[in-house]
């Protein structure tokens, strides 16, 4: 497949190519990242308007809001019908449809000008990724390499530089279960939940809730390969490594016709949960063919709040069905979470867990099950039903017109 086009070649191809008629902003924009394409990247999202990809990019959890919007960078508001998409072009201007005197036509404008039509700044996203694909854009011109102090690294710390360079290549760092932190300087729960993802997924501590920090193992691996100096002015010894613990592996079983089954063991001890998005402590489920996917989840959850469980399909992370729950203090909440999916072959599905109100949640007796039927099983097996109540339907007429009652 090809690649997206790069920043300076897609603002270029979005201005050498208008659409030469007003309301076409969602598809121009979608086109110059590459959507023109054959196959289009970033493949098409399906949707009707701009409104339409403002939702899905929220959706998708990798966007931010406000500051300096990027060179390349893909804007969406949402307002009236079918609101507004756009390209970022840097020093607060974007590259759209429709600019001054040109309906129709494709320019350079300030970021502010979509209000003539009702958009708000409020209702305003913008975004490195288009249904699932990555793209590179520019950094925001109040975000530049530096120095960075490890001091400043702390629960609680704002209006640090040092923290936006963190949010910075904590965003550009992949983490399962993760999401996007806004670049504010403030290192409150949203960059203390993914510090802490860090920390667990590769190996450097376990911090509490509301009082993670990072150390300078953890700071080497985030800033490495960056114009970043890293300072140690914390002046204590840092904890050891401290290695995760092993995901359970489960058993997978194959029945003829290819129907899978799989149980993903009730592993040991606890699992907790509190903020970001967090995998079950579970191996995932591979299909091994395309086909009509059932998926359970089944915990015991301690701990008050709302949280929620979602189904993930994975490369690349796509979220296809949550369930919101509301546990009170002193109870164990009972969860089980059934869902139909659609199975894709070699693309692992998982359970996640994510605290919607940043309280903290611990999960002790916690399983997954999955079965798997083949498409080409599941239309046989339809097709069979359905001539099976046609036959019946048939006999059922012809007793009625002979007077006599079916057995």
């Amino acid at each position: 497949m090809n690649a997206p086009r790069d920043i300076e070649s897609r603002l270029q191809w979005m201005l050498d190519h208008p659409p030469g008629e007003p309301g076409m902003c969602a598809r121009e924009s979608w086109q110059a990242l590459g959507g023109d394409q054959n196959p289009p990247n970033p493949p098409a999202w399906g949707t009707p308007n701009a409104n339409a990809v403002y939702d899905n990019i929220v959706a998708s959890g990798r966007y931010w809001t406000g500051g300096d919007i990027p060179r390349g960078a893909f804007i969406a508001w949402k307002y009236g019908q079918n609101g507004h998409a756009a390209l970022g072009y840097g020093d607060g201007k974007i590259v759209t449809t429709d600019p001054t005197n040109d309906p129709g036509g494709t320019g350079v404008e300030p970021l502010s000008y979509p209000e003539r039509w009702g958009a708000s700044s409020s209702k305003r996203v913008y975004t490195d990724q288009y249904n699932g694909v990555r793209f590179a854009i520019g950094e925001p011109a109040s975000v530049s390499h530096g120095p960075v102090y490890l001091s400043k690294l702390v629960y609680g710390q704002k209006d640090s530089d040092s923290v936006k360079r963190l949010q910075l290549h904590l965003n550009g760092h992949p983490l399962q279960g993760g999401h996007t932190l806004e670049i504010s300087g403030n290192y409150l729960d949203g960059t203390d939940g993914e510090v802490r993802l860090c920390q667990s997924q590769h190996g450097f501590g376990n911090d509490p809730a509301e009082a993670s920090s990072v150390g300078p193992k953890q700071a080497a691996h985030l800033f490495t390969g960056c114009a970043c100096e890293v300072t140690d002015d914390l002046g204590t010894p840092e904890p050891p490594v401290v290695e995760p613990p092993p995901v359970t592996g489960g058993e997978t079983v194959t029945f003829p016709l290819n129907i899978q089954y799989h149980f993903s063991g009730k592993p040991g001890g606890t699992f907790t949960f509190s903020g970001s998005k967090k995998k079950l402590d579970v191996a995932s489920f591979v299909p091994k063919k395309d086909g009509l996917t059932l998926g359970m989840l089944y915990a015991n959850v301690d701990g008050e709040g709302e949280f929620r469980t979602s189904l993930v399909r994975e490369d690349p992370v796509d979220e296809t069905a949550f369930q919101t729950h509301y546990a009170k203090g002193g109870d164990n909440y009972l969860l089980t979470h059934i869902w139909f999916e659609s199975g894709e072959a070699g693309r692992g599905l998982h359970y996640q867990f994510e605290s919607m109100d940043g309280t903290t949640h611990t999960v002790t007796t916690r399983y997954a099950k999955f079965v798997t039927i083949p498409w080409e099983v599941t239309i046989a097996m339809t097709a069979a039903v359905a001539t099976v109540s046609a036959a019946r339907t048939g006999a059922k007429r012809l007793a009625s017109w002979l007077g006599v009652q079916p057995h």
